[in-house]
């Protein structure tokens, strides 16, 4: 027989509370943990999330111990409620703002209230906060916990990734289903979530990025001199040749051509909402807050970043000889190619509902040319040649002279960067909506605001 617990609210915390079934009866438990004892040359670490080697810490002190500390120093030292007595579990979102933004990505709050085997306090436990690189010490860790949602995807460390289509979620609540895994018992609810607007505050495109300027053709090397031997002098060896410079990165593309329509709308969550619908290079439906700042853009796009310079050639080496010869110079690196220039800016063309006029400042429209590529990075210098081996005749007091090292070439000089596009046009007007708001679901066109009322008259 199965008991049902009564539903409860973790306190100070919002969302709806779990439904669980009780742990199994007597005889229905879970098999005994195993465990390590004694000190070992070398013991396993084990987590959900991998297993550690550890070696010289597990040989001074017993296994167990080890890794206790493992993972405390390495911030992985999570919690394990597997064999707890669970009482509670909320689920949040990690804003301040417990709603979700279908723009932006958000990662899950699970709170359990669980008394540990082994203890009499209840006590409260949430997950870690952030990405995958912090500290988790006595945190739940995320792969005890299993999220569904039909309205966007889930990553291993609980960050949830809305689906992007603010129509879908307009008239309806984001639905997540939360399931605590390691025990055998029914621990999994469904929390509701509002959607904002918050994070939108910027939309459109650019023109395409410029190509990338190609690397320069590295210069030969130096040939080696001829051998002179041990009654002649050795040739010297043949300088590199320089680095040929590096290509110019490629034009920015022109900015694209978007047209806007702007209105007021009510949702069924919100009863004021700025609505924009984009069409042209781009097609977007956006949903904004009144007073937040947004920004329409048409840019240009930006200039290719300059080519490598061609590295210097290597100086030859000096052949031997008495003395040896000196070894080439080297040549030296090729230029930097220069930035692209960033393409014109684009068309932006915004219709604002002519019955709103304060409509017309709450868009910024940006139609800046493209930003100049990167110049490129210049080509080393070549390595010098060796001097040549200095040779004598057998049994002569005469020290050999080994010849001298060529000369170091510099490197080339850096690419300059690509000048910035021109910008290009845009227009704000008032007109009519026509029917860019229709057939969208759960988004209703406000009607004109009413007339202010008019001055009294003068006695």
């Amino acid at each position: 027989m199965l008991w049902m617990a009564s539903r409860s609210i973790v306190p100070r915390r919002s969302g709806r509370a779990s439904e669980f079934v009780r742990p199994p009866l007597p005889g229905q438990g879970l098999a005994p943990s195993r465990t390590l004892a004694g000190p070992m040359p070398f013991a396993l670490c084990s987590r959900s999330r991998g297993v550690f080697a550890i070696g010289l810490l597990a040989a001074l002190a017993p296994a167990t111990a080890g890794c206790m500390v493992f993972q405390r120093i390495s911030g992985s030292d999570t919690v394990d409620l597997s064999r707890a007595r669970i009482s509670t579990m909320n689920v949040e979102v990690r804003r301040e703002s417990k709603t979700i933004c279908p723009r932006e990505p958000v990662q899950m709050a699970v709170f359990l209230t669980a008394t540990k085997e082994g203890e009499t306090k209840e006590q409260l436990f949430e997950t870690w906060a952030g990405r995958t690189n912090v500290n988790k010490n006595d945190k739940l860790d995320f792969s005890q916990f299993a999220f569904q949602s039909e309205q966007g995807q889930f990553d291993k460390d609980g960050w949830f990734t809305p689906t992007p289509n603010l129509v879908a979620t307009t008239g309806h609540e984001f639905l997540i289903r939360a399931t605590f895994t390691p025990q055998p018992v029914v621990l999994s609810s469904v929390y509701k979530f509002r959607p904002d607007y918050a994070c939108i505050l910027a939309a459109g495109t650019s023109g395409l990025a410029g190509t990338v300027g190609g690397s320069g053709v590295a210069g030969t090397p130096g040939k080696p001199g001829s051998f002179g031997g041990v009654m002649s002098a050795g040739d010297a060896g043949g300088d590199g040749s320089g680095g040929m410079p590096g290509a110019d990165g490629g034009n920015g593309g022109v900015g694209p051509h978007v047209h806007a329509v702007v209105t007021y709308v009510k949702t069924p969550f919100y009863d004021r909402l700025i609505a924009v619908r984009v069409t042209g290079t781009v097609d977007d439906l956006l949903l904004i807050h009144p007073g937040r700042p947004f920004v329409l853009r048409a840019l240009g796009g930006e200039g290719g970043p300059g080519g490598l310079g061609g590295a210097g050639g290597a100086g030859g080496m000096g052949a031997g000889g008495n003395p040896g010869g000196p070894g080439g110079n080297a040549g030296r690196g090729g230029n930097g190619g220069r930035g692209g220039p960033g393409g014109p800016g684009g068309v932006l063309d915004l219709v604002y509902d002519a019955r709103f006029p304060d409509l017309a400042s709450a868009i910024r429209l940006d139609v800046s040319g493209g930003a100049g590529g990167l110049g490129g990075q210049p080509g080393p210098g070549g390595e010098p040649g060796r001097g040549g081996a200095g040779l004598v005749p057998a049994n002569t007091p005469t020290d050999p002279h080994e010849g001298l090292k060529g000369h170091a070439a510099p490197p080339g000089e850096p690419g300059a960067v690509g000048r910035v596009g021109p910008p290009g046009t845009a227009t704000a007007h008032p007109g009519p909506i026509g029917t860019a708001f229709s057939g969208l679901a759960d988004v209703a066109v406000l009607s004109a605001a009413p007339a202010a009322p008019a001055a009294a008259p003068a006695r």
